[in-house]
Parts: C-alpha cells; structure tokens; sequence
C-alpha cells in the first residue's frame, strides 16, 4: 500500500492529469487494502463492484482536489493501521469513505445530477 501511494505521489506531479486517473492508483491501493483480509470472494466482489470507476475517471469528475484529498487519507490509513488500533483504524476508513462520497455527489449535484 505504501508503495502504491509513493507513485501515486510522485506521477501525480510529473504526469498529465489525465494519465494520472488512467493509471487508476487510487483502485490499486483500495485492492491491496482488501488483500490484507485475505479473503478472495472479497476482494472479486470489491472489484466486480468497482466496475463503475471508468465512469469516474474522467478529470470533469475527479479533480487534483479529490485526488489530494484521497492521499491523504489514504495514508492516514496506513498510519492507523501500523498502529494496530482497530478501532481508529474503523474511524479513518469511516471518515474516508464519507468524503469520498460527498465530493462525488458535489461533483454529480454540481453538474445537474448528470455525469
């Protein structure tokens, strides 16, 4: 996980934006989260679920913003889970997931429920 954000990091600043969301980092690491469990069914139903995300790469709906922001959290995640605190561990998840979703509907609001 911390070597996908290191070169989520580093091409962020180095490559166009749209090679960027190409890339799809971001899935990448959300993955070698749900490697930790250990639990194949989950992680093919993680990535049958994320089908969708071709939709969302497109910079007219993920923006530098959100993509910062995702960072972040993303490595407040790892952080909390070297801490082996279950319980801050949930809370920064939670947290990560409740922004990711708001900036989504900003975006969907923002351009008139339509992507």
């Amino acid at each position: 996980m911390e070597k996908i954000l290191q070169r989520a990091s580093q091409w962020i600043e180095a490559e166009p934006f749209d090679d960027y969301l190409s890339a799809d980092y971001n899935m990448a690491f959300h993955i070698e989260f749900m490697k930790v469990g250990q639990n194949q069914k989950n992680i093919d139903f993680y990535i049958k679920l994320m089908d969708y995300r071709y939709i969302t790469m497109k910079p007219s709906i993920v923006t530098l913003e959100m993509v910062k922001a995702a960072q972040v959290q993303h490595r407040e995640i790892i952080d909390a889970m070297k801490s082996g605190k279950i319980e801050k561990i949930r809370n920064i998840i939670r947290l990560h997931l409740e922004d990711s979703r708001e900036r989504l509907m900003k975006v969907i609001t923002d351009n008139g429920g339509v992507i």
